[in-house]
């Protein structure tokens, strides 16, 4: 697996994670007391966080440190082919993702009864 730079992976997981679920960066200052300077020089590459702030940028997007640090991408053992349904999924809203599911139970269903 290739290595990703700590200073390079955090800024784009946070502009990611705050277009995915729509949050500014003045809403995630207000959320985790971060200053927006020093927000916005971590999104800037101008400074690596320390584990207390990425621990509030975690708080910020209620997400454990493992969530914020695991993308499709990087999940160990999961081919190509699940790593992109992942990717999908990641890009699906919220209703969006209940249809599927409720497709995806159907067909398991179906594929049980043997019809």
């Amino acid at each position: 697996m290739e290595s990703v730079k700590l200073e390079e992976f955090v800024p784009d997981r946070i502009n990611f994670l705050c277009n995915k679920y729509k949050i500014t960066r003045y809403e995630l200052s207000k959320r985790t007391g971060i200053s927006q300077t020093a927000l916005s020089n971590i999104v800037k590459h101008k400074q690596i966080p320390t584990l207390d702030t990425l621990d509030k940028i975690c708080e910020g997007f209620q997400m454990s440190a493992v969530e914020f640090f695991t993308t499709p991408d990087n999940i160990a053992g999961l081919s190509e082919e699940e790593k992109k349904i992942l990717r999908l999924w990641g890009n699906l809203s919220e209703e969006e993702k209940r249809f599927l599911e409720v497709i995806l139970l159907n067909l398991n269903e179906h594929k049980k009864s043997g019809n």
